[in-house]
């Protein structure tokens, strides 16, 4: 009878009713908690849904009845990788390949978590290893796919994932991920078709969704131009974006103090100095104006969750600020028009932090951060018109602030993105 129920279970997995699963699994277990078959289905349900602890109270328990059983330290290696404790999942997923080094499913996941890691080489390596023990594992390619484009091996990359859609031409993980790839490629348009397929074979595909939402975007030339930076410094680990960052910023000012100590370099100083104040201003307001964009959008609309339409709602209200503040800063008189410029300047630097703090943790640092700036700016506007000339000292601390949560917000992405 467990058998047969197990069977059930096994088909509500393949529909993704995994509630339903779950409850069948409870029931099979309460009456034989050491079904080895039963635990396996019952850690993969509760992962699925999200409750991660649990599924490690029960992987744990499935490494108590089998020590020896390389699927419990393969689970133990999703659960871990799934909390981002990603030491403890290659040690996991090493002790099930020296349990059984045959096992290509067990390499493939091995060169994901590599890929996320950044360590593209050794993802490569193991890919490669996962394809000599099964020549069409799906997940192989498109981790050898993904890793192959970090490597800027973009022709083989794309072999790859072909070939993996003839093996699969049904995949919606595999659509994304070729959709990816050319985004990458900075073929947005093409992107755009993959990201569509993927949702239509499964419209929960989170990767997809994203990734239609960057292909809209990347339809304009300026984001298309962002993305392309957003790529290459994603391919660079922790400390070398810290370095491009930092570096970047130090260029800036020595430039800007070469050319003020030195007129006569001036005319030629000067525009790579505005050249990089328009790049930099760029990466800071792009994503906040461009999901603005889409939030106008017919269509774009609707790939935008509550949270983010409120995002962009904020992000509009940031922009009609700092309208209103240019404009009254060019009709009104001085000190009038000081007041308006201390607005626009306002409206126009708080259009990035409204474009994603909502989405932070609540309690989070960018949280309060946010806040923290908008309360400053407010307080700052509120000086310079009672005063009725600019508050140098308040100016200045708003805009070391501003400058400092830049800081954060890119030391946020960093660490999300390095692990």
């Amino acid at each position: 009878m467990i058998d047969t129920n197990l069977e059930k279970v096994q088909i509500l997995i393949q529909q993704q009713n995994f509630e339903k699963a779950k409850e069948m699994l409870s029931s099979i277990l309460s009456q034989e908690p050491t079904n080895i078959d039963a635990l396996i289905f019952y850690a993969h349900v509760l992962m699925q849904i999200g409750e991660t602890e649990k599924a490690t109270q029960v992987i744990n328990n499935l490494i108590e009845t089998a020590p020896d059983l390389p699927t419990a330290f393969y689970l133990k290696c999703q659960v871990e990788a799934q909390k981002l404790e990603f030491d403890q999942a290659e040690a996991s997923i090493s002790e099930a390949i020296n349990l059984n080094p045959e096992e290509a499913d067990y390499f493939a996941y091995w060169a994901s978590i590599k890929l996320v890691r950044k360590k593209y080489e050794e993802a490569l390596k193991l890919a490669d290893h996962a394809l000599s023990l099964d020549a069409e594992h799906i997940l192989a390619l498109n981790v050898r796919s993904n890793a192959l484009t970090k490597l800027n091996r973009n022709v083989e990359s794309f072999d790859t994932i072909k070939e993996a859609l003839n093996e699969d031409p049904n995949n919606s993980y595999t659509h994304s991920n070729y959709g990816w790839n050319l985004l990458e490629a900075g073929k947005p348009k093409k992107a755009l078709e993959h990201f569509r397929e993927a949702l239509r074979l499964d419209p929960s595909n989170e990767h997809a969704k994203s990734g239609t939402i960057e292909a809209m975007k990347a339809k304009y030339f300026l984001y298309r131009m962002f993305l392309k930076y957003i790529f290459a410094m994603g391919k660079l680990s922790a400390n070398l974006q810290w370095v491009v960052i930092i570096g970047f910023f130090i260029l800036q000012k020595v430039i800007a103090n070469v050319s003020v100590s030195n007129p006569e370099m001036a005319p030629y100083l000067n525009p790579i100095l505005y050249i990089m104040i328009f790049f930099a201003i760029s990466t800071w307001i792009l994503t906040p104006i461009s999901n603005l964009v889409l939030r106008l959008n017919p269509y774009g609309r609707y790939l935008l969750d509550k949270e983010e339409i409120m995002s962009s709602n904020l992000v509009g209200g940031s922009l009609i600020v700092f309208l209103i503040g240019l404009i009254g800063n060019f009709i009104t008189p001085f000190p009038i028009s000081e007041t308006f410029f201390a607005i626009a300047f306002f409206g126009f630097s708080m259009m990035l932090p409204m474009s994603s703090f909502l989405s932070e943790d609540k309690k989070g640092i960018v949280f309060y951060a946010t806040i923290a700036l908008a309360a400053l700016g407010i307080f700052t506007i509120y000086l310079i018109n009672e005063v009725g000339t600019i508050n140098i000292k308040m100016s200045t601390y708003y805009i070391y602030a501003f400058i400092g949560y830049q800081f954060l917000a890119n030391a946020r992405v960093i660490r999300k993105n390095n692990y």
